[in-house]
C-alpha cells in the first residue's frame, strides 16, 4: 500500500514538471506570437514566423497553439490567469469598488507587458470574422 502511494505522489510530481515545463513553453510561443503580430501585423502572422520566432519546430508549436484564433485564446487566458491569481481571498473591507479598481489594474498591467503585440491583436481580430466570433463566445 505504501508502495502505491509513493509512486502516486512521484508521479503527481512529474505531472507537475511536466505541466510548469509546458507552461513555460507555452508562454515562449505566446510570447513569440505577440511580437510577431507587433512586427508584421494580425493579419499577416503566420504561424511558420511564430515558430521560427520561438526557436521551436512548426510541429512543436502548432501542437500547442493550431492556428491564429488559438494564440488569440492562449494570450485571454494568460491575461486572466495573470489578473486574477493573485487573487485569494476577498477582503471584506474592501469596497467592491476598491477590489473591481485592484483587479482592472492587474489587467491593465498584464496587457502592458507586450503592449505592441496586444494592440496588433486586438485591432487585427476586430478585422477577422472568425477569430472575433471565436474570441467573442470566450468573453
Amino acid at each position: 500500500m505504501a508502495a502505491k502511494k509513493t509512486a502516486a505522489k512521484k508521479s503527481a510530481a512529474k505531472r507537475t514538471g511536466a505541466d510548469i515545463s509546458r507552461a513555460a513553453v507555452l508562454d515562449r510561443v505566446l510570447d513569440a506570437g505577440l511580437d510577431e503580430a507587433a512586427a508584421v501585423g494580425w493579419r499577416y502572422l503566420a504561424m511558420h514566423a511564430v515558430a521560427e520566432r520561438a526557436g521551436m519546430a512548426l510541429g512543436e508549436v502548432l501542437l500547442l497553439v493550431p492556428g491564429k484564433t488559438h494564440l488569440a485564446l492562449g494570450y485571454l487566458a494568460r491575461i486572466d490567469a495573470r489578473t486574477l491569481g493573485p487573487v485569494k481571498r476577498i477582503d471584506l473591507a474592501d469596497t467592491a469598488r476598491d477590489r473591481l479598481f485592484e483587479i482592472l489594474m492587474r489587467r491593465f498591467d498584464a496587457l502592458n507587458e507586450r503592449r505592441d503585440g496586444a494592440k496588433a491583436v486586438i485591432t487585427g481580430v476586430a478585422r477577422d470574422p472568425v477569430a472575433g466570433f471565436a474570441l467573442l463566445c470566450r468573453l
